[in-house]
This record gives C-alpha cells, sequence and structure tokens, in this order.
C-alpha cells in the first residue's frame, strides 16, 4: 500500500520540532522511494540538503526536480545558484 505524501510530512515535522538534525531527510528520501515522482516531496528533501550544508545533493534533487517538471523555475533558480546546468 503506497504511503502519503502527508504521511512523510507528519513525520517530519516531528523530528523538526527536535532540531534539524539530519533525520528528516531519510523521511523524506523514503517516501521518495514510494512517491518517485512527488515533486514537493524533491523539493522538501532539496532544501533538508542545504539546510545540512549537503550542496551536491541537493543540487541532484533539484536536477531531478527539473527532470519531472523542466519549468520548475524555482528548481531552475536553485540548480543555478549551486552551480550546476539547467
Amino acid at each position: 500500500m503506497e504511503a502519503s505524501r502527508a504521511t512523510y510530512i507528519t513525520r517530519f515535522q516531528g523530528y523538526t520540532r527536535k532540531g534539524p538534525d539530519g533525520k528528516g531527510s531519510a523521511i523524506y528520501e523514503d517516501g521518495i522511494k514510494e512517491l518517485k515522482s512527488d515533486i514537493n516531496l524533491r523539493l522538501s528533501l532539496a532544501k533538508i540538503y542545504e539546510t545540512l550544508k549537503i550542496s551536491q545533493r541537493a543540487k541532484e534533487e533539484y536536477e531531478k526536480v527539473l527532470a519531472l517538471d523542466p519549468t520548475n523555475t524555482y528548481a531552475q533558480k536553485k540548480v543555478k545558484e549551486l552551480g550546476g546546468k539547467q
């Protein structure tokens, strides 16, 4: 049975109340395994990676967003900021 995006967001919010420690990224990674084309989960994961100063992984997630939606201007901007192709 496929979980919903809300399941992962709820779990993530529980971890963020305790502070950013990297556990949130694992929750979103699990979510993406089940919901591969969910752009919002990918954007959230990319933002977490940026917060954790894992720029390469953030850029990769933004690029995956662009593979799903080439017109996503936010992802285009972030890839450019992180030094990648658009």
